[in-house]
């Protein structure tokens, strides 16, 4: 989640609620992941108390806020704990979902982490230059650490999607990333399964914003549950702890 140092009224990345408006709509709802850096910090252009209206805004109209971590959280415990405290602060209430800057990722310790202190879920294991199903499979899992030989304390809810590759590993046009989108979705909905897409508010303009719009619009066709993530892990911890009590 990025965003300048312009007042609100002349930046145009200050469009959470044109986000929200649009995916509400089409009966969706995202997770905003913020950044919650300090100066200094590599990518720092905003300390996260100062968007706490937005981020109170995003959960009282029933959103959710998660942790954007920084290019050093995935692999230092230290700097994950202070990022969460901060944002935690700042919303003034637990923080459950966590992605990660760059979709940066080690196997098992990134998982261990996030578990150690706290977080519910994580949504950053997926490919960052093509979509689909990394994991090989279209639902969220709790992982396992073969090492430990144990599961992981957290789910992981993979991405699939993200508007990044489209552009700049891909280099397909909008009509050909929405039949591409639309592909995922079609079989995604077969296997009643999950899609997850990541799309940066400093992608929410242009031609890059009518392409969201008809990947939302082509959900709410299909009649797709589209809520925020973390709604989607609880309804798959539910439902995972029904199925082992009958």
């Amino acid at each position: 989640m990025a965003m300048s140092r312009l007042s609100r009224s002349r930046n145009p990345l200050w469009n959470f609620h044109d986000i929200m408006a649009m995916e509400e709509r089409y009966a969706a709802q995202s997770s905003f992941f913020f950044l919650a850096l300090e100066p200094g910090d590599q990518d720092y252009n905003f300390r996260i108390g100062e968007v706490r209206e937005v981020l109170h805004e995003v959960e009282r109209r029933g959103w959710e806020v998660g942790l954007h971590g920084g290019h050093e959280a995935w692999i230092n415990l230290t700097t994950l704990r202070k990022e969460k405290d901060r944002i935690e602060h700042a919303l003034g209430s637990p923080v459950v979902g966590y992605r990660n800057h760059y979709l940066r990722f080690a196997v098992p310790e990134t998982w261990r982490s996030l578990a150690d202190i706290g977080f519910v879920y994580d949504t950053t294991f997926g490919w960052a230059d093509q979509i689909g199903f990394r994991n090989g499979m279209c639902h969220p899992y709790q992982p396992y650490d073969r090492n430990a030989q144990e599961f992981v304390d957290i789910v992981e809810l993979p991405v699939v999607i993200m508007d990044r590759t489209f552009d700049r590993y891909l280099g397909v046009s909008d009509e050909k990333a929405f039949e591409l989108s639309r592909v995922i979705l079609d079989r995604t909905a077969e296997l009643g399964g999950v899609a997850t897409i990541i799309w940066h508010n400093t992608d929410f303009v242009g031609s890059r914003r009518d392409l969201y719009e008809r990947i939302l619009a082509y959900g709410r066709e299909m009649n797709a549950w589209m809520p925020t993530a973390r709604d989607i892990v609880t309804h798959w911890r539910d439902q995972s702890s029904g199925a082992s009590t009958r």
